[in-house]
This record gives C-alpha cells, sequence and structure tokens, in this order.
C-alpha cells in the first residue's frame, strides 16, 4: 500500500527507514514541514503542506504517516490534515523486533521503534511515538500524541496524558500519572503523579514550571 510520509527531520528517515525494513507500505514521497529538502533518504519531496489536497490528488494517496518528532507539532499537522481531508487514513507500523503482549490496543498513526517491551493490557493512543528499547508496563494507557524518548521505562499501571512526552531513560514508578501536555526530562526518576501542564526534571522528579498546550521542548 502506497503511503506519503509528513516530515523531513531525523525521526522521519528513522520512520522511512523502519518502513523498509518491514515492507508493508511503499513510500510514494514525502511532505516536508520545517525546512526545503528536496528529497529525504533518496525519497523525492512531492510538495508542501500549505498545498497537501493537490498533493493528495497528484499523487492518488489515500494513507500518509505523519514523522515528527516534536509532540505540537505533530498535533497540529495531523489535525489541520484531518481537517483538511477528513477521511485520510493514517497508519501505523511496528518495527519487528518489538514485543507486543497480549490485548495490546495500538492506535491509528503510531511508531512503535526496535526493541521496546509493551506488557499485556496497554493501550497506545493515536499518532504517538514509542522510540527504541522503551519498555511499558502492563495495563498502562498512553492518551494521543505521546512520545516516549528511547529507552525509558514506565512501570505497570501508568497513564500518560495525551499532547506528553516522557525523555530518553526516563523512569516511571508502578501506577504514575503523567498529566496532558507534560514533558518528562531525560534520565528522571518519577514517584510522584505530574499535573496537567507541568515539566518535571531530576532524581526523584520534581516539577519545575508550567508549560503552553503545543509548546516546543526544550
Amino acid at each position: 500500500m502506497d503511503v506519503l510520509i509528513i516530515g523531513d527531520g531525523p525521526y522521519a528517515r528513522s520512520v522511512i527507514d523502519l518502513i523498509h525494513q518491514i515492507g508493508t507500505h511503499n513510500v510514494i514521497g514525502t511532505v516536508p514541514v520545517e525546512t526545503h529538502a528536496t528529497s529525504v533518504m533518496e525519497i523525492t519531496v512531492v510538495g508542501h503542506l500549505d498545498r497537501f489536497e493537490d498533493v493528495l490528488v497528484r499523487m492518488d494517496a489515500r494513507q500518509v504517516l505523519v514523522a515528527i518528532e516534536d509532540v505540537g507539532t505533530r498535533m497540529n499537522v495531523t489535525q489541520r490534515i484531518a481537517r483538511m481531508v477528513p477521511e485520510m487514513e493514517f497508519v501505523s507500523v511496528v518495527h519487528p523486533s518489538a514485543v507486543l503482549g497480549s490485548a495490546v490496543s495500538v492506535g491509528s498513526g503510531t511508531v512503535i521503534m526496535a526493541g521496546t517491551h509493551i506488557d499485556a493490557g496497554t493501550t497506545i493512543g493515536d499518532h504517538n511515538l514509542i522510540a527504541a528499547n522503551a519498555c511499558i508496563g502492563a495495563e498502562s494507557v498512553l492518551g494521543n500524541f505521546v512520545s516516549i524518548g528511547p529507552g525509558a521505562s514506565l512501570g505497570h499501571g501508568c497513564h500518560v496524558g495525551s499532547g506528553s512526552a516522557i525523555g530518553s531513560n526516563a523512569a516511571l514508578v508502578n501506577k504514575i500519572i503523567i498529566g496532558t501536555h507534560c514533558v518528562v526530562g531525560p534520565c528522571a526518576a518519577v514517584i510522584e503523579n505530574v499535573p496537567d501542564l507541568h515539566v518535571a526534571v531530576g532524581t526523584p522528579a520534581r516539577t519545575t514550571r508550567t508549560r503552553l498546550v503545543g509548546e516546543r521542548y526544550p
């Protein structure tokens, strides 16, 4: 099945490489968001987001994957596409080395990278990025537009609200609740819940400031 990749940064390159490895889709083009690139991983740029409907008609594309690492930008671009083309299908891809337990649910537009472990009964929302070697404990819940960094570890029964990002090698003890649009810094050790719209860093993690919806971090 043909798919368009939306994005042009390192994450987009990783997604294209993953799709090539699993062979379930054929990448027919890329649509840059933040640069004026002419190609990404030797995949031709076929247009720009401000003329996206024209690109879809010209390429006869019915499936896309938004490969943008920053959570806020990924959310804004995805919602913009959904408004322009309500019938658009957002595809998900899972690296073949990822281990998913029984009754794990994965939403649309989500990417799960190499070496991840997601235990039984976990719910993964739409348009999430689960980076390499992350571990998510049983019966956890991730909202939409969540990013889990490389090597991050979530205990069982954790809940990460929509629009939140967990930094690389961060660790959450069992049953931690991370609110919506939060950031947990790299290598943080989270032993207490983090309220909506907060940044938490350190070991043990402490909230350091509030943040805006869609704010880039750092």
